[in-house]
């Protein structure tokens, strides 16, 4: 029973981990994305 209970522990302290970085990874992309639109909008109306 310990055991699984330690398992489960690891398992749950691992997908916190994916989470934190996962979040990290969604707030730099926001700060990202809408720069490369804009950027890309900007280029297609023909401004450099």
């Amino acid at each position: 029973m310990d055991k699984r209970l330690e398992r489960y522990d690891e398992n749950i302290r691992a997908m916190e981990r994916e989470l934190s970085s996962l979040k990290v990874w969604v707030s730099v992309g926001s700060i990202i994305g809408p720069g490369i639109v804009v950027a890309l909008i900007l280029r297609g109306l023909g401004v450099k």
